[in-house]
């Protein structure tokens, strides 16, 4: 059976397995995959924000720390589409204590071509 929109599967099967794999047991990585999915389709959603929050400001101990980094990025990436210097700038102090320097190294680099 083929779908209407070739290539739209996909979505589903992420939300679908993702879903699957938090029935199990905790998972940072599938939450990260649906915060991923979730802005990919709607980057500025109040949804969006709530995902990728939940794995910058709520990880387990046992998170990876690269799955922590990746949601700071998309996080920033999000609040700087909204224009949101505030929770922009608790972001920033979060991933400074972290000892992420990357996200640093991007944000500054946002700032000067914004």
């Amino acid at each position: 059976m083929r779908a209407k929109h070739p290539g739209s599967d996909w979505k589903s099967l992420v939300v679908e397995a993702t879903t699957e794999a938090l029935k199990l047991g905790p998972s940072p990585v599938a939450l990260l995959l649906q915060a991923l999915l979730q802005f990919s389709t709607k980057m500025e959603a109040r949804e969006t924000r709530r995902l990728l929050e939940r794995l910058v400001y709520y990880a387990s101990p046992e998170q990876p720390d690269t799955v922590s980094s990746v949601a700071r990025w998309y996080l920033l990436r999000h609040l700087h589409a909204k224009d949101d210097l505030e929770l922009m700038d608790k972001l920033v102090e979060q991933a400074a204590a972290a000892g992420d320097s990357r996200l640093l190294e991007f944000h500054k680099q946002i700032c000067l071509s914004g």
